[in-house]
């Protein structure tokens, strides 16, 4: 089981710093959902952690610094889901998920049945099966966003990072991809970190969720304690209510802003 620290974590690209000493915790089996406007460090955050990019300050997975270690052992430890992969052109569906099993893999060495087994039970999960020979470039948004998630999961990581997991998924897809997240990390204590922008489903699937903006933690907490009418409006310049459903759970529906009275009232002919 394996856990990230994030302390006083900075980083940027360039001479411009993008995160701000972050602070973060996730341990196994929880779910951290960071949510936030667009360019708020979200993706930058999760790109530090993977190792894709260098940053300031400490930041570990399962207590070893991330900056020590090879890529190899990094990639047994924490799987990606970015909001962009780079596919080939002709990769079926198949090779692609098998891709997660890498790690495992000697250099000179093939998939063994285990990793075929590992990466058809991931496929059958996702309603994958069917397109195992289609190539990824040939299937709807949706299903090649599931094709992606498919080859983190195959990873069999400790860690498992989402940019924006729910991109171009119908809203059954998108429910399915994120129930499928919320039972794997239970079952096997993965510690998940995802990017959101759909604050519902971050509020009723995250433990808890952080918001960030300007590159900086503003709020970290419940959904109920980060997700306020006052906290959105100010960080998303966007007016919502917060709701309840059936269950109890947070629902943020964004307000049509209202025209101003004496907008309303003006004579046309002036």
């Amino acid at each position: 089981m394996s856990g990230v620290s994030c302390k006083r974590v900075s980083a940027g690209y360039g001479s411009k710093e993008v995160l701000h000493d972050i602070d973060i915790d996730v341990a196994p089996g929880e779910w951290v959902a960071l949510v936030g406007p667009n360019g708020s460090g979200k993706s930058t955050l999760l790109r530090c952690i993977a190792g894709s990019i260098g940053f300031s300050g400490d930041l570990t997975i399962d207590s070893r610094p991330v900056d020590q270690m090879a890529r190899r052992e990094r990639s047994r430890l924490v799987a990606l889901v970015p909001q962009q992969p780079l596919i080939p052109d002709d990769i079926s569906v198949l090779e692609y998920v098998l891709l997660g099993r890498t790690p495992y893999i000697s250099y000179w060495g093939s998939e063994s049945v285990a990793d075929l087994a590992a990466a058809r039970t991931v496929m059958s999960r996702l309603d994958l099966v069917e397109h195992a020979d289609e190539t990824m470039t040939s299937l709807s948004g949706g299903e090649r966003q599931r094709g992606v998630l498919g080859r983190a999961l195959a990873q069999d990581a400790g860690v498992l990072l989402l940019d924006e997991p729910t991109t171009a998924l119908d809203l059954g897809h998108q429910v399915q991809v994120m129930q499928l997240v919320d039972e794997l990390r239970r079952e096997r204590k993965i510690a998940v970190l995802s990017a959101v922008h759909d604050l519902t489903l971050a509020a009723q699937y995250a433990d808890r969720l952080v918001l960030l903006d300007g590159g900086s933690v503003i709020a970290e907490g419940a959904a109920e304690a980060v997700l306020t009418p006052e906290l959105l409006s100010k960080h998303y310049q966007a007016e919502v209510s917060i709701l309840r459903d059936e269950a109890g759970d947070v629902v943020v529906a964004p307000r049509k802003p209202q025209l101003a009275t004496n907008a309303l009232n003006a004579d046309p002919t002036t």
